[in-house]
C-alpha cells in the first residue's frame, strides 16, 4: 500500500502497473538509465522528487511542531536512544518514518523547519524538504562522514545544512551497523550550552559498553579510525582518569590505553591487533583491509 501510494503521488498511471508474481516472457524489455548515483544525479531526478514536493506544499496540513528528529533504531546502536532523548529535550519531535504514512511523512517534512538526523536512509528524507530548511546531520561513523549519497541529495535544493560529529564509532560497520552516539560538545555548542567537558560520565560507560561488548563479539576496529577519532580518544581517555570506578572497571581498556596517551594512532593500533588477533581465527576478513598497519 505504501509503495502504490508513493505511486500515485508521482502521478504514476497505475492502470498501466502490474504486478509480475510468477515468471514471465516479453518480446522487448527496456531498461531505463540511473537518474542517481553516488556522486551525480539528473535534471529528471529532481523533476520526480519536486513532485512529491508540491504534492505536500498543495496538500499541507498545517502543524504546530516544527523542529523534527527522524529517528531509527535498527542493528547495533549504543547510546541512539539517549541521542533521541536529547533532541527531545531540545524542542524536536522523534519521529520513526516506518510508523507513519507516505503522505503523513511528506507532511511533517512540509512543516518542518529544523530537521535532524543521524546520516542514513533517515536523514535522506530531507531531499523532500521546503527550501532555506535548516537541517541538522550526524555521521554514524568515520566511514559514513562522506557519505556521498547524502551530499548530492543537499545540493538539489537550497537547504542550510550542518554536519556535526557525535559519535566515537570506532569498528567497522559496514555489515552491521555498529554505531556508538555520544552527547558531544560540538552538539552541545550548536544548542548554546556554556560546558567545558568534553565527555560526561554517560558518555563515557556507553562507550566503554560499546567497546567491552564489540570486542566480545570479534569486530574490528576500521583503520580510518586510527585518525578520525584521533583526538577525540585521546580527550576519552584524558577524562577517564577523573573516574576511578570506571578505569578499575573497565581495566583491560586502560591498561592498553596508558601507554598511548600522547599518540593515540598508536593506542588505536593497539586495539586493531589485538581485535585481529581474536576475530580472525572466528570471521574471514580480508587481511589487507584489516591490516593493524593501514
Amino acid at each position: 500500500p505504501q509503495f502504490l501510494d508513493l505511486l500515485k503521488i508521482l502521478e504514476i498511471n497505475l492502470d498501466k502497473v502490474e504486478l509480475l508474481d510468477k515468471p514471465a516472457r516479453f518480446q522487448k524489455i527496456i531498461f531505463p538509465d540511473d537518474s542517481f548515483k553516488r556522486g551525480m544525479f539528473t535534471k529528471e531526478y529532481v523533476e520526480t522528487i519536486d513532485i512529491a514536493r508540491n504534492y505536500a506544499q498543495k496538500n499541507f496540513t498545517k502543524l504546530s511542531q516544527k523542529n523534527f528528529f527522524f529517528h531509527y533504531n535498527k542493528g547495533i546502536r549504543y547510546g541512539s536512544a539517549r541521542l533521541a532523548k536529547y533532541f527531545d529535550s531540545k524542542g524536536f519531535e522523534v519521529i520513526r518514518p516506518e510508523n507513519f504514512s507516505v503522505k503523513d511523512q511528506l507532511n511533517i517534512l512540509a512543516n518542518c523547519e529544523r530537521f535532524a538526523s543521524t546520516v542514513g536512509s533517515c536523514s535522506h528524507n530531507s531531499v523532500f524538504l521546503k527550501d532555506h530548511t535548516e537541517v541538522l546531520l550526524i555521521p554514524r561513523s568515520a566511514a559514513r562522514l562522506n557519505n556521498t549519497a547524502q551530499i548530492v541529495l543537499d545540493q538539489m535544493h537550497d537547504k542550510n545544512t550542518f554536519f556535526i560529529d557525535s559519535t566515537l564509532s570506532i569498528f567497522d560497520d559496514r555489515s552491521n551497523g555498529a554505531f556508538c552516539y555520544l552527547i558531544s560538545k560540538q552538539l552541545r555548542d550548536y544548542f548554546g550550552e556554556k560546558i567545558l567537558q568534553n565527555f560526561s560520565r554517560d558518555d563515557l560507560e556507553i562507550f566503554l559498553d560499546y567497546f567491552q561488548e564489540l570486542t566480545k563479539r570479534g569486530f574490528v576496529i576500521l583503520p580510518i579510525s586510527s585518525t578520525y577519532y584521533a583526538e577525540a580518544m585521546t580527550l576519552l581517555l584524558e577524562e577517564l582518569k577523573h573516574y576511578p570506578d570506571l578505569k578499575d572497571k573497565y581495566s583491560e581498556l586502560i591498561n592498553i590505553g596508558s601507554k598511548n596517551l600522547e599518540t593515540t594512532q598508536n593506542f588505536l593500533k593497539e586495539f586493531e591487533k589485538k581485535l585481529i588477533s581474536c576475530s580472525l581465527r572466528r570471521l574471514n576478513f580480508n587481511d589487507e583491509f584489516y591490516s593493524a598497519g593501514n
